[in-house]
């Protein structure tokens, strides 16, 4: 009787623990939506741009891809990725900058605040920066 009761109480916590993890999964799902007009919502949207970034290893692979582009003769190719990979950076670090920047005014300047200016100011901050060392030398048309 003694070892039916364990086995009940045993099988009833792991019960209650699965529970809780999919209770604690469930939360943190709901936690990563961007709910519309919510209090949280231009926080989780400037999280979500965030985490848009080119990682480390995305940049090393990037790399590796337009040089061995360039081995086999496809250097048109592999400008325009270059271009189109340094565009989607630059544009993700000025959106971001920019979000940072008007998420706690309210007023906000339509001529200043806009993407276009943040691109301009990111790519002439970053364009010697290790985020940017990803690209090859030989496309680059500004420096």
């Amino acid at each position: 009787d003694f070892i039916n009761r364990t086995r009940k109480s045993s099988a009833a916590s792991t019960l209650s623990t699965a529970t809780t993890r999919a209770r604690e999964a469930r939360r943190q799902r709901k936690r990563g939506k961007i709910r519309p007009g919510s209090a949280d919502e231009e926080l989780a949207l400037m999280d979500h741009l965030k985490g848009m970034s080119l990682r480390v290893e995305a940049r090393r692979e990037l790399k590796s891809l337009l040089v061995a582009l360039m081995m086999f003769g496809e250097g048109e190719t592999a400008r325009k990725l270059q271009q189109m990979g340094e565009n989607f950076q630059l544009s993700q670090m000025a959106a971001v900058r920019l979000a940072e920047d008007t998420i706690s005014n309210d007023t906000i300047n339509e001529y200043a605040h806009t993407l276009e200016q943040y691109t301009r100011k990111v790519r002439d901050e970053m364009n010697n920066s290790e985020a940017l060392s990803w690209r090859i030398k030989v496309f680059l048309t500004y420096e």
